[in-house]
């Protein structure tokens, strides 16, 4: 069974952080699955059978409850059809028997497997259901957020001379915001992760306060491109690990830029010549003057995370931190004027006049 879950390894991990993402989304975190988004994935995969007499959808919903409760079970139970759970109580506790983590999801798909295939008498061995159903039920039915690469994106998009020149051209612009960003959350002074990474809270806030969620950009693709950039941990049980697998480094935040520079509408450099405007973000600070024309040039420059960009990634890049910066440096500067590196302090002071300042 474990070398059939670890031959899976990548799918399970993307569906879980696609799907927890979607809670995430809702302001519920991203470590977590919540119901909906369970149902949503048993929905896509197909995985219920509604004349079924053991993997109906009422039959999953109360395995999602069952899976949450806790119960007395001793560590390292065997895990059943029907049995306890074999997280054990402290995976149950941090669940909150509202939501899976991603103990409590592994143990999900094995019970469904056996649901859906064992109970059935398609298949006699369990490992032979998990194989059947990831091949024939998962793989063929996720959608393209559930399978996106991160490794693959990285080498394609950011490790790549052009996209470091640019990121490195914005290093204090971008050094500004992540230190500003970082100390939206209260953290204990005693922590030594405290201030050097940023949470999805605080990641949600930032794109929110610069304006970048509109009805082309959305919270969801906000979420998901803080989910896709994360680095993985060895021991996710570990105080520090755990802080590093749910926040994002300096690193990291480089990586969550491009995603979005990527699902973003932005200009091209002909269409900014062409407006007469010096970059990107007086162009479209221009536009947002004018909401229902702004809204119709998002929808012809609508794009998808999936789709190749209509323009090299490093314009893509270069194009969003202008933008950042022009919305953070607001009225001070004429949009006639060539954008300059933000400080620390700019950016304090527009996230003290955007309301964002770190909560008591």
């Amino acid at each position: 069974m474990g070398e059939e879950l670890w031959k899976h390894h990548d799918v399970i991990y993307k569906a879980f952080d696609a799907y927890a993402s979607m809670s995430a989304a809702s302001g519920t975190g991203f470590s977590q699955m919540g119901l909906s988004s369970f149902q949503r994935f048993v929905e896509d995969c197909g995985l219920s059978e509604k004349t079924s007499k053991h993997c109906s959808k009422a039959h999953i919903d109360r395995l999602f409850l069952m899976v949450n409760t806790k119960e007395r079970a001793k560590p390292g139970a065997a895990v059943g059809a029907a049995g306890g759970t074999a997280a054990g109580e402290e995976a149950a506790d941090s669940a909150g028997g509202r939501s899976l983590n991603r103990q409590e999801w592994l143990q999900c798909l094995v019970r469904i497997a056996i649901m859906r295939y064992v109970c059935t008498k398609r298949e006699a061995d369990v490992s032979r259901a998990v194989a059947t159903m990831f091949e024939q039920d998962l793989k063929p039915n996720l959608s393209g957020a559930a399978l996106q690469d991160s490794n693959e994106f990285r080498q394609q998009a950011c490790y790549n001379e052009a996209t470091d020149a640019v990121l490195l051209r914005h290093l204090p612009t971008m050094r500004a915001l992540f230190h500003t960003a970082s100390k939206f959350e209260s953290y204990d002074i005693s922590d030594k992760v405290a201030y050097t990474l940023i949470s999805f809270g605080e990641w949600m806030r930032l794109v929110k306060g610069l304006e970048l969620i509109d009805q082309e950009f959305t919270a969801r693709e906000a979420s998901l491109a803080f989910v896709w950039s994360r680095m993985r941990v060895i021991d996710e049980s570990a105080k520090k690990s755990k802080a590093k697998l749910e926040s994002l480094s300096f690193e990291d935040f480089f990586e969550a830029l491009v995603h979005v520079s990527l699902m973003k509408a932005l200009p091209t450099d002909e269409e900014v010549e062409e407006a007469g405007a010096l970059d990107a973000g007086v162009l479209i600070r221009r536009l947002k003057e004018r909401p229902l024309e702004y809204g119709k040039w998002c929808e012809q420059h609508a794009v998808r995370w999936e789709d190749e960009p209509s323009q090299p990634v490093e314009r893509c890049v270069d194009h969003l931190l202008h933008l950042i910066g022009r919305t953070v440096k607001g009225g001070s500067l004429a949009s006639d004027a060539k954008l300059t590196k933000l400080t620390e302090k700019e950016v304090t002071s527009f996230v003290k006049g955007a309301g964002l300042a770190a909560r008591p």
